[in-house]
């Protein structure tokens, strides 16, 4: 009688092999596969053996998610950017006030694009002297995340 490699056959289960294609690789009883599945608690072992492989590429696609967003939140700032001073160049030599506010609207936003590809939220806060007109103020306000991640590529880059 020969006898059988259940290190083998176990092994082969964790990467995931069914029982029944273990009994006929194998040439074992499919029962007897079964048997040694629950006797010696091969289900335990491949379920965290699965929740360690997916784990595993969880965190790989995460990273490679994480710097493709970080690439296109780059471009998307680059281009608004660029589209900003190409506005202002134009508003220099822009005369007609329709233009005007039209390019101020759209410089506006090219701005607040810039600022909206890294997540750095803008507010407006009220100032005024009660006896003159209001002011409104825009500002961006970098959330303490922002900033470590923003130091943090500073520091990736110049490596």
């Amino acid at each position: 009688m020969s006898t059988v490699d259940w290190p083998t056959i176990r092994a082969a289960y964790l990467s995931g092999t069914k029982p029944q294609q273990l009994s006929e690789q194998f040439n074992v009883p499919y029962e007897t596969i079964r048997s040694h599945i629950k006797t010696e608690k091969w289900r335990m072992a491949k379920t965290e053996t699965d929740r360690k492989t997916t784990q595993k590429q969880i965190e790989k696609y995460t990273e490679k998610l994480v710097s493709r967003q970080l690439e296109i939140k780059d471009q998307y700032a680059k281009g608004n950017q660029k589209l900003a001073t190409v506005i202002l160049k134009t508003l220099q030599v822009t005369t007609d006030p329709k233009d005007i506010a039209a390019l101020t609207r759209a410089y506006n936003e090219a701005r607040r694009g810039v600022f909206a590809c890294y997540d750095i939220p803008e507010t407006t806060r009220i100032q005024g002297d009660p006896d003159k007109p209001l002011q409104h103020i825009t500002t961006h306000e970098i959330p303490m995340a922002v900033k470590k991640e923003l130091v943090a590529l500073f520091i990736a880059r110049q490596q």
